[in-house]
């Protein structure tokens, strides 16, 4: 769900607000609730004019052809694409559009990927409006905007002790967190309350691991888990302790 903040053209102080240069933007995301949502919350504010809303890679590289957007939120989740493609597409059409990368994976190789790709900045889709409104100005001002996770994972990648290998190292931040818990015995809505995070929220963590590690239950989960701690792969993700769930 995106946070909207409101926008004005003058301060609270009566004084009126900075004028920016017009930004252009195109959406290209599979899920049309969150297409719909970004776009009327970044037309809100002044200055941004939404171009096309595009549910898939195909219709996003015709409307890139006929009117290319200064900027471009493209989603790893269009549904006839890999997951990166369309931004490879932009960069080989020499373009001058640039690409804000949209994810709900904060995962350091997914973030990596996109780098390689030609995106410019990375965003998940939980990012508050008013934070990607800023990247609008950060990106065609030749910044390289990052949700505050994404940069913060990207950071301890440097300093973590050993990095997770095999299965492990598919999973994110996110749900590294959420399985460590799982193994631990809390509940999902235990774990929603730890992670302040809504119970659907966890569920949709946990299914995304157990499809990632090819298990069927928590119990076959945690024991992978438990496994690789002994090595070090957990830890090395610097997830916080917490008490186990008290039957």
């Amino acid at each position: 769900m995106l946070t909207i903040s409101p926008s004005s053209s003058t301060s609270r102080t009566g004084a009126p607000a900075t004028r920016h240069a017009l930004i252009t933007v195109s959406i290209a995301d599979g899920n049309s609730a969150f297409r719909d949502s970004l776009s009327q919350a970044l037309a809100r504010f002044p200055g941004v004019v939404i171009f096309d809303k595009c549910p898939n890679a195909r219709t996003a590289a015709q409307a890139l052809s006929d009117r290319p957007p200064r900027v471009l939120f493209a989603s790893n989740a269009l549904p006839d694409t890999p997951q990166w493609q369309l931004i490879e597409t932009v960069r080989n059409l020499r373009l001058a559009t640039q690409v804000i990368a949209v994810s709900d994976s904060d995962a350091v190789p997914d973030v990596q990927a996109a780098f390689r790709a030609g995106a410019m900045g990375y965003l998940l889709r939980s990012t508050p409006v008013s934070l990607i409104h800023q990247a609008l100005y950060e990106v065609t001002g030749g910044g390289a905007p990052l949700a505050p996770s994404v940069a913060r994972a990207l950071v301890s990648s440097f300093s973590a002790p050993a990095a997770p290998t095999g299965l492990l190292a598919d999973l994110s931040s996110r749900e590294a967190e959420v399985l460590d818990l799982l193994s631990r015995g809390l509940r999902y809505r235990q774990i929603a309350s730890s992670m302040k995070l809504s119970p659907d929220t966890v569920h949709s963590h946990a299914k995304n691991v157990y499809r990632k590690l090819n298990v069927r239950s928590k119990t076959e989960a945690a024991m992978i888990w438990l496994r690789n701690l002994s090595d070090g792969a957990g830890a090395s993700r610097g997830l916080p302790e917490v008490a186990p769930a008290v039957a």
